[in-house]
């Protein structure tokens, strides 16, 4: 099984970065934000985009220090309707290949060390996928619209059956085993 080509590919070879670290401004074109929209299950992604520091980090790795900016509509999750979001965080990746660069065989090995992202590849890294992983960080889990109460979620809640209007109490058998237990030993 082949990976899917990511939506938005911003690559960089390590050997730009001998001479320094670069500053670099990235936006998603429309049909990459209507791709990525869709990857992660948005309304809408009307802007896309980074401001980053990349710089060689030590003999085999590349460290990007970025902001990323994004605008949004995700669903609500009670309502399905729009709730418009903005982005606005830093963010810090570290991609490394250990003891040297790898080769093309063995490109695309992803490892997670105390919180950052670390991953190899063979010669470059990709920026784009790297914002695009960012913003999956970033979004709501829980959108809600501002018009969703807590009486919509309540309202979607079964009703109790209706019993001898005694309270179930869920523990009740298990002190009626203790005492045949008790009456049997």
């Amino acid at each position: 099984m082949t990976d899917p080509k990511p939506e938005f590919t911003r690559l960089i070879a390590r050997a730009k970065l001998e001479d320094g670290p670069i500053t670099m401004n990235i936006w998603a074109e429309p049909e990459e934000r209507v791709r990525i929209a869709e990857r992660f299950g948005l309304l809408s992604l009307d802007a896309l985009g980074a401001e980053l520091e990349v710089s060689a980090f030590g003999p085999d790795s590349v460290r990007v220090t970025g902001r990323l900016r994004a605008t949004l509509a995700q669903p609500c999750i009670t309502t399905l309707e729009p709730v418009p979001a903005e982005v606005d965080d830093g963010f810090t990746v570290l991609w490394t290949a250990g003891a040297g660069w790898m080769d093309e065989d063995d490109a695309g090995v992803e490892i997670e060390v105390e919180g950052i992202v670390v991953e190899a590849h063979a010669d470059s890294v990709d920026l784009g996928e790297a914002i695009a992983q960012q913003l999956a960080l970033l979004l709501d889990p829980y959108p809600r619209a501002s018009a969703a109460g807590e009486d919509d979620v309540v309202a979607d809640m079964p009703e109790p059956e209706a019993g001898d209007g005694e309270t179930r109490q869920p523990f009740a058998e298990s002190e009626a085993l203790k005492s045949l237990r008790k009456r049997l030993n």
